[in-house]
């Protein structure tokens, strides 16, 4: 017999708004900027000049972002979590993960091998 929790009893702890692959608003808050962040080298927007993204998912899935005058790009595995999160307004932080630009994602994993900053075209 498996002991489960009481379905009245609220967790211990919160769950974290940190993850491997960045940091999310806690529930009650939204984000006001988004913090893209490769090696040592980081590049905030303010949530209000991220103006549409959209996920095509393959081999290596892209999502592309369009801030104003620029564009995003974010390449890597299981990236849907990171497109909810913008959905959502609660993306704080996104992080490439280092040393995974090769090395494939566990099932349901997420993981930022890449993101680039060009200026979009009109």
């Amino acid at each position: 017999m498996a002991l489960k929790d009481h379905p009245t009893t609220k967790p211990t702890a919160p769950l974290s708004p940190e993850r491997a692959w960045g940091v999310l608003a806690d529930e009650d808050e939204a984000a006001l900027a988004v913090r893209f962040v490769v090696g040592e080298r980081s590049v905030s927007f303010p949530v209000h000049t991220l103006k549409r993204w959209e996920l095509n998912p393959g081999a290596t899935d892209t999502l592309a972002i369009q801030a104003d005058a620029e564009r995003i790009v974010v390449q890597g595995h299981g990236l849907a979590s990171v497109r909810d999160a913008l959905d959502a307004g609660a993306l704080r932080v996104l992080r490439v993960k280092p040393g995974r630009t090769t090395v494939a994602a566990a099932p349901g994993e997420t993981v930022v091998t890449g993101i680039a900053f060009t200026v979009a075209s009109e």
